[in-house]
């Protein structure tokens, strides 16, 4: 109650240190909790399944269920300016969009991330896909970034729906925020795992790419070299001469062939790089995003146009080493010839391990299940999980379940045609 004889009792400020404390146990309450992470190869079909669980009758399902759809920037971004300059694909639009949250209204930042709590708090609390995200993102009161709105509202989602590609891709699995430890992985279409999972983990270099890398890498040196500390600038040395000597390689190639990537480091000279060095210095320093920044407005100061070759050149060399860093001896490198079906000659790193791909998914889920309609011969999923052979009671650990035809036999129809 007020009073003029009492002086007014102010509400005591939180001490940093107990914020800090709070945060964190509201961090460790999310990650011990159970989620079920629903994967499919398509946006469209994870629509699908977000509308079948609309229909599903209200008392059926546990009360406040929330689903959360992940998706890239480049499904996701809703500011108009950021996308029209991104004209090199997804890893521009990233770059541009990093850039541009780190800038104020006033000077052309993008303020949208800054609300992205609009949208997390509204993808925990209705079922929307992507395009219903991003129509809400765009409301004048509300509204704000989908992309890190839905990342903020992944950890405390009950079911996720993401991409194959977004959870077989350990760096781009830590990138979203996905926690797979002690959840249900159910993946739908599962004729098509195998495949994902070695898309998602190989990467293709050309030689024009290689050329560009160095020149953009020369351009960056020439201007910063100076001033980074010996150890970084060591090994911005050390990047540009591998892209030399794959470069070197790739312009010299007569013809196509097939190496383990031990063979291909001796064929380009490149065995005595310290690949996980190098690999991590690109991550953390995170030069491909400053070369092309740079390189790019040194480009626009002089008017010469910039390629797509050049503003994807660092990234794919990250990338490539990133890649034979987390090799296995199973994986091969293929080195294409300029010919008729190659307009330019490139490097190609083939995953052709899934069980190592797989196996962190493997050992820290609760559960995985594999669903589709033809999951036949099921011999091939048998390397998915034949970490199972070491552990206790293994034949009790895998079920298998096949119901029967939704379509009557009655109304199937067949002849010969001849």
């Amino acid at each position: 109650e007020f009073s003029l004889e009492q002086p007014l009792t102010l509400p005591q400020l939180e001490d940093p240190s107990e914020a800090d404390e709070r945060l964190a146990a509201e961090e460790e309450a999310f990650v011990t909790k159970l989620q079920v992470i629903f994967c499919s190869r398509t946006h469209s079909q994870l629509a699908q399944v977000l509308h079948e669980i609309q229909r599903i009758p209200k008392d059926s399902v546990p009360e406040q269920l929330s689903v959360v759809t992940l998706g890239a920037r480049s499904n996701l971004c809703v500011n108009d300016s950021v996308r029209a300059r991104a004209h090199s694909g997804a890893m521009h639009l990233n770059d541009l969009c990093k850039k541009a949250t780190e800038k104020s209204k006033e000077v052309g930042g993008c303020i949208l991330k800054k609300q992205a709590h609009n949208l997390a708090d509204a993808a925990l609390t209705q079922l929307m896909d992507i395009e219903a995200m991003v129509k809400r993102a765009r409301a004048p009161v509300g509204g704000g970034c989908p992309y890190y709105g839905s990342r903020q509202a992944a950890r405390e989602a009950d079911v996720l729906l993401v991409p194959y590609a977004s959870l077989v891709n350990n760096d781009t699995r830590r990138k979203l925020g996905i926690r797979t430890k002690g959840n249900v992985l159910i993946f739908d279409e599962a004729h098509n795992l195998l495949e994902a999972i070695s898309d998602a983990n190989s990467v293709s270099f050309t030689s024009v790419q290689a050329r560009a890398a160095v020149d953009d890498l020369d351009i960056y040196a020439a201007r910063y070299e100076a001033r980074l500390s010996p150890g970084n600038a060591m090994r911005l040395r050390q990047v540009r001469q591998f892209c030399t000597l794959l470069h070197r390689h790739l312009a010299g190639l007569e013809k196509s062939s097939a190496q383990t990537v031990g063979a291909f480091l001796v064929s380009i000279n490149a065995d005595h790089f310290d690949l996980p060095v190098l690999s991590r210095f690109l991550e953390e320093t995170e030069l491909p995003r400053k070369v092309r920044g740079y390189v790019a407005a040194v480009r626009v100061s002089i008017g010469s146009a910039s390629s797509s070759a050049s503003s994807s050149s660092v990234y794919g060399i990250a990338e490539l080493l990133g890649s034979l860093n987390g090799s296995t001896g199973s994986d091969r490198i293929l080195c294409h010839a300029k010919g008729p079906d190659c307009d330019a000659p490139m490097v190609r790193y083939l995953s052709l391990d899934a069980e190592v791909r797989f196996r962190e998914l493997f050992s820290s889920a609760r559960a995985i299940l594999f669903a589709g309609g033809t999951l036949e011969p099921r011999s091939e999923f048998a390397p998915l999980y034949s970490g199972l052979s070491a552990k206790t009671d293994a034949v009790d650990q895998v079920h298998h379940f096949s119901g029967r035809h939704v379509v009557p036999s009655a109304h199937i129809f067949a002849r010969y045609v001849t």
